[in-house]
């Protein structure tokens, strides 16, 4: 036998040992990049997964002489012929086996897919009374800071602040007088005295927003 051949069949007894995948995606979308897929585990997000939206899982391994991949929902075995009619629901866990040539070496591919939760953004407000009056539309009262004019302060006539969001997702609303926090529940029995400054400071849900509304309150003469 020459070196060469020697050389051949020695190539061809050696055993690949990649177990690693090249493609894996979830209803069309790359998900073999995420963070931790083949650790601890990952989390792919959908907006919906209603109408059998999320459907279809592909998956190939890098080499070619890679045993058969073994895929999994919830821990069921699924024939690959019916991967691409998979639909998957909420909170499914799909589970992803490659094992090399060599049979020495597996990888284990984990994703949990879940639903977008999209926050709120809205940071306005519904209501905003002083006195059962409405301020709300008064111009610049959430820009520049607007005024409103009573005919009188005394005997405390000009009492009660009233707020409400317009999204019920907004975070707690903050009211200060004078910079002073006012709690919520002490609103009602808030009296105001002549050039109060009243602010309003509403967050959206997701935080990244606010809106701050801000009056004065003043004498007409």
């Amino acid at each position: 036998m020459d070196q060469a051949k020697s050389a051949r069949i020695a190539r061809d007894s050696v055993k690949d040992t990649d177990s690693t995948l090249k493609i894996f995606k979830i209803a069309e979308e790359d998900v073999l990049s995420l963070p931790n897929i083949n650790t601890t585990g990952a989390e792919k997000k959908f907006a919906s997964f209603e109408n059998d939206v999320v459907k279809g899982i592909v998956v190939e391994a890098n080499s070619t002489k890679a045993k058969p991949i073994v895929v999994k929902v919830n821990n069921t075995e699924v024939v690959l012929a019916d991967l691409a009619n998979t639909v998957l629901s909420e909170n499914d866990v799909v589970e992803v086996v490659v094992t090399a040539e060599d049979e020495t070496k597996t990888t284990t591919y984990k994703i949990t897919v879940k639903k977008e939760v999209v926050k709120d953004t809205d940071s306005t407000l519904k209501i905003f009374k002083i006195a059962e009056e409405d301020v709300l539309s008064l111009p610049n009262i959430n820009t520049t800071g607007a005024e409103k004019k009573f005919a009188s302060f005394e005997n405390d006539v000009v009492k009660g602040i009233v707020v409400e969001a317009n999204s019920t997702k907004a975070k707690p609303i903050v009211v200060k007088v004078n910079n002073t926090e006012v709690v919520l529940a002490d609103l009602a029995n808030t009296v105001l005295s002549e050039n109060d400054v009243v602010e309003v400071v509403v967050t959206a849900e997701d935080e990244t927003k606010t809106t701050t509304y801000k009056i004065t309150v003043v004498k007409n003469n």
